[in-house]
């Protein structure tokens, strides 16, 4: 399990580096830009149903999402013999001897940022609200909303439910 935990860390900082967008860098993606987005949350702070919902939906395709990724990125691996750690990339000296690594590499996380934005235009909801609900389900005022999303987001025991 260590190994797995390591293989979505690359892929979280991975997808953050590359999510960042320079201000005033154009989106030529063709895609909806959900990092520019903004969500006002409601002064009670209270999470509605809906959005408890849109929420549970949004987290199984974003899960889905980062898990094809992850596959993607032990192939990627593994056809290049890399290490675990990837450490190659970050050597000037395999990346001078080796652009096209570097190049695949980079374009499986400009994949991985094309398929979460689409998880959130596919749903209707921006990352931005979509962040503010997780840090949202903490507070006691959504205690009934938490214990709903933590049930939806349950992942099945495969044990019988022992």
């Amino acid at each position: 399990m260590p190994k797995r935990k390591s293989w979505i860390v690359l892929l979280v900082v991975g997808l953050a580096l590359l999510g960042c967008q320079k201000k005033g860098e154009e989106n030529t993606s063709g895609q909806a830009d959900t990092t520019e987005a903004t969500y006002t949350p409601p002064s009670d702070g209270k999470i509605t149903s809906e959005q408890a919902e849109t929420y549970i939906k949004a987290a199984k395709l974003l899960n889905e999402t980062v898990l094809d990724q992850e596959k993607a990125i032990h192939e990627f691996v593994k056809i290049h013999k890399l290490s675990d750690d990837l450490h190659e990339l970050q050597d000037s000296l395999f990346l001078k001897e080796h652009p096209k690594v570097k190049e695949e590499y980079e374009g499986l996380f400009l994949d991985s940022q094309k398929k979460l934005d689409e998880v959130y235009l596919k749903v209707g909801v921006n990352e931005a609200e979509f962040t503010w609900i997780g840090g949202a389900l903490a507070d006691s005022v959504n205690e009934e909303v938490r214990k709903k999303v933590e049930e939806a987001l349950r992942p099945p025991t495969g044990d019988g439910g022992l």
